[in-house]
């Protein structure tokens, strides 16, 4: 039984964080400065509370889907964007106490990423998503496109897992009502491991 319930733990619990070393840094000690993304030879974007090509960059080190941007909103309902400067952020970010999120209505959207043109063999920064300037580092449009499709396909694969443990401890729970724990255990992991081969 207590391997069992491990298993059906491990397949169901949350994992939040994507291993590695994100793409784009969390520069808050800068003033929220982020490293600019060359998004090829001639312009480069700043990213900062705006959109490029269907990806929402929020607050420095934060980026997502544009569809899975949320809206932010203050203790009253109201949007909350002077905290900010914006009413978006990525699902995953974290929220201050009493601030909540929704869905954008229809016609809400982030604004678009500040384009800048690359000019000279000097490198690029942001000071903010309206602006660039000289800096060191600058990240590569191809390194956020594999970043948000290894998160993207991480938590369907999470989901995935939390689905097959929430069936698989039902199949416990229907089988023990008439049979015997060992083999409801066994009945129900092989459901684990069929549910998971199948995701």
């Amino acid at each position: 039984m207590l391997s069992l319930s491990l298993l059906l733990s491990a397949a169901a619990g949350v994992n939040a964080l994507v291993g590695g070393t994100p793409v784009l840094e969390n520069n808050a000690d800068l003033g929220g400065h982020q490293e600019p993304i060359q998004i090829s030879d001639t312009q480069f974007i700043c990213p900062g509370d705006c959109a490029f090509q269907g990806v929402f960059f929020g607050r420095p080190g934060h980026f997502c889907p544009e569809a899975e941007a949320v809206v932010r909103l203050d203790e009253d309902g109201k949007l909350d964007d002077e905290r900010y400067g914006t009413v978006f952020q990525c699902p995953e970010e974290r929220l201050a106490d009493g601030i909540t999120t929704r869905k954008p209505y229809n016609r809400e959207k982030p604004s678009g990423c500040y384009v800048g043109k690359i000019r000279n063999p000097n490198p690029i920064s942001c000071s903010s998503n309206r602006e660039g300037k000289s800096a060191e580092k600058t990240v590569k449009w191809s390194d956020i496109a594999k970043e948000l499709k290894s998160k993207t396909e991480k938590r369907r694969t999470q989901g995935g897992r939390n689905k097959c443990g929430k069936a698989a401890q039902e199949v416990y729970s229907q089988c023990t009502k008439t049979g015997e724990s060992q083999e409801c255990e066994e009945e129900s992991k092989a459901f684990m491991e069929s549910c998971l081969s199948a995701e």
